[in-house]
């Protein structure tokens, strides 16, 4: 390996059929020219449970399809009937969560918020409400 700072990624699910979910590795190793290292990688499952909201604040976005992004990675799912969005396994730090939507019948992402599972925590629920652009 070359001389930088590393993390490790493990794929789990079916990769070959829709890429598959990635988690990273809790540490870091950083490598300098010349040295060898060994390190002990350290894996955690998050599960991150988002309730979406219509602008009312009360109504479910149910049966919706979104997005979300986390760094260079993107996946589509959609909510359940509830307008509940379960992110299992979760990635590390801040998710941006979209509405796909159309407008003049051309597909539209609109940000509903950013989420995160809390630093240390292996689980976390959040809601968003559409037009708020925040969450909690």
């Amino acid at each position: 390996l070359l001389p930088g700072t590393y993390r490790g990624r493990l794929t789990v699910g079916d990769f070959r059929i829709n890429g598959g979910q990635h988690l990273e590795s809790e540490n870091e190793l950083t490598l300098a020219a010349g040295t060898e290292s060994t390190v002990e990688l350290r894996f955690v499952l998050r599960r991150l449970v988002v309730r979406l909201r219509d602008r009312d604040g009360t109504s479910p976005l149910a049966r919706a399809r979104v997005s979300w992004s986390h760094g260079y990675d993107s996946k589509e799912a959609a909510t359940d009937a509830d307008g509940v969005l379960v992110l299992e396994p979760a990635p590390r730090g801040e998710i941006s969560i979209f509405l796909q939507t159309e407008v003049d019948g051309r597909p539209r992402g609109e940000l509903l918020g950013k989420v995160a599972v809390p630093e240390g925590a292996k689980s976390h629920e959040a809601e968003l409400r559409r037009g708020a652009e925040g969450g909690h």
